[in-house]
């Protein structure tokens, strides 16, 4: 099938049972309660779906927009890992090579930036591996100019169990490290760098 380009058409390629879109969009406009596009793969090694983007100077290579006032709970983007035995499957991995932020969230409004609801019971919610840091800092939080009464990092518990268990722990875990400092505080202010 042509358009009033000959490079632009849809092709139908027999030999490998494809069906190719030359110089040309796909548009759905579904305007039913019905799923736009539906994968049922069997493939154990190929990739489901790949963009291949090199060419992109300013745009993105997948957007998923909504201008919707629905105040609902619900999620423009939503993976799922439904077997308890996949322990193995990463829901979502990223993977930077260059020198550049490889997630960036801009939470525009008063609302979270990033929530974890884990179950996990034994496992971090959150584990940095094996840092190559140097001379920056491995977790940092900056620029918290505009706190009033609010914290740069709370670690709250509310928990009755009478364990010995510790909010925050600090170790440094090689006797010969004599110079590394297990807590560091700066208070330029006049208040107490530690207030019990």
């Amino acid at each position: 099938f042509y358009g009033d380009t000959a490079s632009s058409n849809m092709t139908w390629d027999t030999s490998a049972d494809d069906l190719i879109l030359n110089d040309s969009t796909l548009k759905i406009d579904q305007d039913d309660n019905a799923m736009s596009i539906n994968i049922d793969s069997e493939a154990t090694t190929a990739n489901v779906a790949y963009l291949e983007v090199d060419a992109l100077t300013t745009g993105s290579g997948l957007v998923v927009h909504s201008n919707s006032s629905d105040t609902n709970t619900r999620y423009l983007s939503y993976f799922i890992n439904d077997h308890a035995s996949a322990t193995g499957t990463r829901v979502l991995y990223l993977k930077q090579d260059a020198a550049q932020t490889a997630m960036f969230v801009d939470q525009g409004g008063d609302g979270i930036g990033i929530d974890i609801d884990t179950e996990s019971t034994t496992k971090a919610a959150i584990r940095i591996i094996d840092p190559k840091t140097t001379t920056g800092n491995a977790v940092e939080i900056n620029d918290v100019d505009g706190l009033t009464t609010g914290n740069a990092l709370y670690v709250a518990s509310n928990s009755s169990d009478n364990s010995t268990r510790n909010i925050v722990k600090i170790v440094n875990d090689n006797a010969s490290a004599d110079n590394a400092v297990g807590l560091f505080i700066q208070q330029d202010g006049a208040d107490a760098s530690i207030e019990l």
